[in-house]
């Protein structure tokens, strides 16, 4: 696969980062959000659950990642995972992108202009009648991203995988936002490197 770095190969592939086994994971058949997917690595490990039964929408803004994602993807002869071009956000926008590999982030002095939406907007558009998984790694874009998922998480309750460790206050900022959100989540944590980092909040509905 292009533009792999090691951490991401031992996170997604070796530690199973965005799975927290027989409490918060992807099972057979589940409707998956993959927000912030860079090169597939995260949607390739997601699709593989579950077979060709599941559907993964990989949305990434950076319009050179999206063209090595899909050769990716080819590779790895990955047919049920869908690219959807922008970033997920509170609003629809065309925002600045810095593009910096793993690192790239929307940034008021980047380089090119990318297209964002809601993760909601995208549920409608899509007639989706469920959304069962939602992985969210967006370089510290997660609380606007979450705030355009609002009606989504209440609505369907999906299992959550989000990364907490881009802002200092992340851990606790996301946390309390969903729960205020929705009050029927459990909250775990997971660390999975050997360096500072790479913390992931797994939500697990509970009552559904």
């Amino acid at each position: 696969m292009e533009e792999n770095l090691d951490i991401d190969l031992i996170e997604n592939f070796l530690l199973d980062g965005y799975n927290l086994p027989g409490v918060c994971g992807v099972e057979a058949g589940d409707v998956i959000l993959d927000l912030g997917a860079f090169n597939g690595n995260s949607s390739i490990a997601l699709s593989r659950p579950a077979g060709d039964e599941d559907k993964v929408y990989a949305f990434e803004p950076n319009p050179v990642m999206q063209e090595i994602m899909a050769r990716n993807l080819t590779k790895m002869n990955c047919t049920n995972v869908e690219i959807i071009p922008r970033g997920a956000g509170d609003a629809t926008n065309v925002l600045k992108f810095t593009i910096n590999g793993a690192a790239s982030r929307f940034d008021p002095f980047g380089d090119v202009d990318v297209q964002i939406g809601t993760v909601d907007d995208f549920v409608v558009e899509r007639g989706l009648s469920r959304v069962d998984f939602i992985k969210l790694d967006v370089e510290g874009f997660e609380m606007l991203a979450l705030r355009g998922a609002a009606s989504t998480i209440r609505t369907f309750r999906p299992k959550l995988a989000i990364s907490v460790y881009h802002l200092h206050y992340d851990v606790h900022a996301i946390t309390l936002s969903i729960r205020d959100l929705c009050p029927w989540y459990r909250f775990y944590l997971r660390h999975n490197a050997i360096i500072d980092g790479k913390i992931v909040l797994f939500c697990q509905p509970v009552n559904k």
